[in-house]
Formats: C-alpha cells, sequence, structure tokens
C-alpha cells in the first residue's frame, strides 16, 4: 500500500512539475483578438515582471541590468522593442530561465506588431515616447597614425563604445561575439560587409552609429590586415 501512495505522490508531483514549467505565469489568460486591445500594462504583468526582470532591473535577483538592459519601465521596453522580438523569435531569452509559454509569446509579439503601444486602444502613431535618458555623447578619437592602429586601439574607439551592449559575448546569444581578437577575427568578413553598407551600427534607439573618424580607424585597421598587435610587440 505505501508503495502505491508513493507512486500516486510522485505523478501528482510530476503532474505539477510540468504544469508550472508550461506555465510560469499563475493568472488567468487575458483574451485578446488583436495586439491593440493589449496594453504595457498587461505584457508586464504577464511577460516582463516574472520572466525579465530578474536581470533587467537594478538590483535583480539574477543581476542588475544585464547586458546593460533595464526593462523595469515603457520607455526602456519600447527603445529595446526590435531586439526584444528578435530575442523571443529566436529563442535566444529568456535566458537561464524556463522559456515563454506559448501564451506568453503571442501576448508579447501581438503587442509588438501592433506598435508595442503603452495603452490599449491608443492609436499607432509609430513615435518613440520621450527618451529615459540622453543619447551618448560622440565617441572622440584622437589623432593616431596608421601605423599604431591595432586590435586595442580599435577595441577602445570602436568595439567597446558601440558594439559591445549586442555583441557582448553572452552564451547562447546568436550576435557575433566582438569582446575579444580571436572572436572578432572569425566574425570579420561579416562584420568588414555590414560596416560597408551601414547596417551596423543600426541607428538609434537601437545601437549607435559610429562617427566618421570612427569608421576611419576600423577601416584603416581592416586594410592593414587587422592586426592584433605590432610586430616589435609580438
Amino acid at each position: 500500500m505505501s508503495k502505491c501512495i508513493l507512486v500516486i505522490l510522485f505523478l501528482i508531483v510530476g503532474c505539477n512539475y510540468s504544469v508550472q514549467k508550461q506555465s510560469p505565469v499563475d493568472l488567468p489568460e487575458f483574451t485578446f483578438t488583436t495586439g491593440g486591445e493589449i496594453s504595457f500594462a498587461t505584457v508586464q504583468q504577464y511577460v516582463i515582471a516574472p520572466v525579465c526582470l530578474a536581470c533587467h532591473s537594478v538590483g535583480g535577483s539574477r543581476g542588475s541590468n544585464l547586458g546593460d538592459i533595464n526593462l523595469a519601465n515603457y520607455q526602456n521596453v519600447f527603445s529595446q522593442r526590435e531586439d526584444i522580438r528578435s530575442d523571443i523569435l529566436d529563442g535566444s531569452m529568456p535566458k537561464d530561465s524556463p522559456a515563454l509559454s506559448g501564451y506568453q509569446k503571442r501576448l508579447i509579439l501581438a503587442w509588438l506588431d501592433a506598435g508595442a503601444l503603452e495603452f490599449a486602444g491608443q492609436s499607432n502613431t509609430g513615435e518613440a515616447p520621450p527618451p529615459t535618458k540622453p543619447p551618448p555623447e560622440p565617441v572622440v578619437v584622437p589623432n593616431i597614425p596608421d601605423s599604431e592602429i591595432y586590435y586595442d586601439v580599435v577595441a577602445k574607439y570602436v568595439f567597446s563604445t558601440n558594439c559591445i551592449k549586442c555583441h557582448g559575448g553572452i552564451p547562447g546569444s546568436k550576435r557575433p561575439d566582438l569582446t575579444n581578437y580571436a572572436s572578432v577575427v572569425l566574425n570579420i568578413d561579416d562584420m568588414n560587409e555590414q560596416l560597408n553598407t551601414d547596417q551596423m551600427p543600426p541607428a538609434p534607439p537601437k545601437g549607435i552609429p559610429l562617427t566618421d573618424a570612427q569608421k576611419k580607424l576600423i577601416f584603416t585597421w581592416l586594410d592593414k590586415g587587422a592586426p592584433e598587435k605590432s610586430a616589435a610587440a609580438q
């Protein structure tokens, strides 16, 4: 008899665990037909608060603003909306957490597709809300002789300032890692092509385009064969 009870308890616990994994948000589903019926508050309640803020908020339980991304308010989420969509579709986020349920995916993607409105029924103007902080000052690149342009210089004035926010080498991310020389070299052909076609870095609010001085610096380095360091230093 005791064995039967243990088996039944095991099955019950297993079933509950399965339900919890598939439905991480213990709330009645918000019924919607179009994304325009969904407000930011609803998305925050069902997706962002239970799934994202552990990593992407000040003092989150798993880290504070990981990846320099804070999703604690509407303006910040709106500015990251294209990255959020991309990460959800390719499965790279949420990281180290249970995957979004089918309902959570449908909810947030419908909201994003409708223009990521702050309030349900709001007209979609396509305009961003006021930014929470001013854009950073352009990077000032000193006058560096071509003979002294190596990886460390490019990393200081280009990669660390304009690229690492999205290409920070996060495990599981499909974005190229630009945090070290070996990884940069592995992706150098794609990087060169995207720089030449102005695809990267993207325009605000998603990214920070390079200044003319930054472009001159990185293209000079690429034309030299992208050396890591001078022959004298090797």
